[in-house]
């Protein structure tokens, strides 16, 4: 029987790992219009390794395993591991899970995948897995490039950064993660008196919660810019 040593499969997975991301991005640019085609193709493929590298993180390295935790990512929650009753279910999966994964589903109630969908955050996907246990600004900061790959914050993500934490406290959305890289997004596209429009004023009368607030935000920059947050 063929024998490959570590060293040879090291080598296989450095050369097919960057074509096989390449593939993943533009099969996942093709089932979900809404996010990674609105994102230049390099910053795509940043979006995926970060996406591939959580998925390293419970050492998952087969295609199939990979494709479907990305799928997971976008459909359910690019956090969705973090809920405590998936966390165990993956902790629990015999080494290697690159089989136990794809059936996941089975393992775990229906009412942990709504939870993880109710708290869901996008950080995940602008910044990768070694940023996770980060601060908010730390992790909002390295996101910049990322989510605004094209803006003028990028040159000063750590600033824009501190001026996005402190509207989101004075709105009191601090407590959703994502707070800050969305009101990041509306200083750049609507403009830093983002807050005096209309339909921002409307919002907040309706006193919906902070979590309600923040995706409104965000379908609205995606309805009116074309950009995923």
């Amino acid at each position: 029987m063929l024998q490959i040593s570590a060293e040879a499969r090291g080598a296989l997975e450095t050369y097919a790992r960057p074509l096989f991301a390449k593939r993943l991005a533009g099969q996942l640019s093709d089932e979900y219009l809404h996010f990674l085609p609105r994102f230049a193709e390099p910053v795509r493929l940043k979006i995926v390794a970060n996406m591939l590298s959580r998925a390293s993180v419970w050492g998952l390295s087969r295609q199939n395993s990979l494709t479907a935790w990305c799928h997971l990512m976008i459909v359910v929650a690019p956090n969705f591991d973090d809920e405590s009753e998936i966390h165990d279910a993956l902790s629990r999966l015999d080494s290697p899970r690159d089989r136990g994964v794809l059936s996941i589903n089975k393992a775990v109630s229906a009412q942990a995948w709504d939870r993880a969908v109710r708290r869901h955050s996008n950080l995940p996907f602008f910044v990768p897995p070694q940023l996770a246990r980060a601060s908010i600004a730390e992790q909002v900061t390295a996101a910049i490039p990322v989510a605004l790959y094209d803006r003028p914050e990028v040159s000063n993500a750590a600033n824009e950064t501190q001026k996005a934490l402190a509207l989101s406290a004075q709105l009191g959305l601090t407590e959703i993660p994502d707070s800050a890289l969305v009101l990041c997004a509306c200083r750049s596209f609507w403009g830093e008196g983002f807050t005096q429009q209309s339909w921002f004023v409307d919002m907040l009368r309706e006193r919906w919660a902070p979590a309600t607030i923040v995706e409104a935000i965000r379908f609205r920059l995606a309805l009116e810019f074309g950009r995923y947050i």
